[in-house]
């Protein structure tokens, strides 16, 4: 039993230190870490456990799922000479935020093929829709504060959109971090 754990233990060892020795070699750009290979692949192993070997205390040898978690963005895009947030220009030219948080859009395809269709279409391509609130919280990740702060312009033709009076209570906006 114990001659079995020293090969897996040693098959471990070998692969923990082939990505140690392969982090030098990564550049600073972006574009040349999607030709590296993760090291979540590179550990795994192809040991087929025997009989013996399956006991509780072999398990744990062989477990590596703390690697398998997925990081999270909160930044979407940043510069590189000052490290500050930068908002993302295709977000501020396609959306529009009204003050009350919500992000409306126009409908997909309102440019596309308008001698096709008829009126009633053209008319429905013209609306404005809201979007969900999954949507919401990833917009308001992609720009700065300073674009989630009111804009007050003359002749706004979403004035009366953007104070939501159709309840009676408005859940607080939890700020993101």
């Amino acid at each position: 039993m114990l001659k079995s754990l020293g090969t897996i233990s040693s098959k471990l060892i070998r692969n923990w230190i082939s990505p140690i020795s392969g982090i030098t070699s990564k550049s600073s750009s972006f574009s040349t870490w999607k030709y590296v290979t993760p090291i979540t692949s590179r550990l795994q192993t192809n040991i087929q456990p025997s009989l013996s070997t399956q006991n509780s205390s072999a398990r744990p040898l062989l477990a590596v799922n703390s690697l398998n978690a997925d990081p999270t963005r909160n930044v979407t895009k940043y510069s590189l000479k000052t490290g500050q947030m930068r908002s993302v220009n295709a977000v501020l030219a396609r959306f529009f935020r009204l003050h009350n948080g919500l992000w409306i859009r126009r409908r997909a395809g309102c440019h596309k093929r308008l001698w096709r269709r008829n009126a009633r279409e053209k008319n429905g391509l013209q609306q404005h829709v809201v979007c969900t609130k999954t949507q919401c919280l990833m917009l308001d990740r992609m720009i700065t504060s300073y674009w989630k702060k009111p804009k007050y312009f003359l002749d706004d033709p979403f004035e009366p959109y953007h104070k939501r009076n159709n309840f009676d209570y408005v859940y607080p906006h939890r700020p993101l971090k």
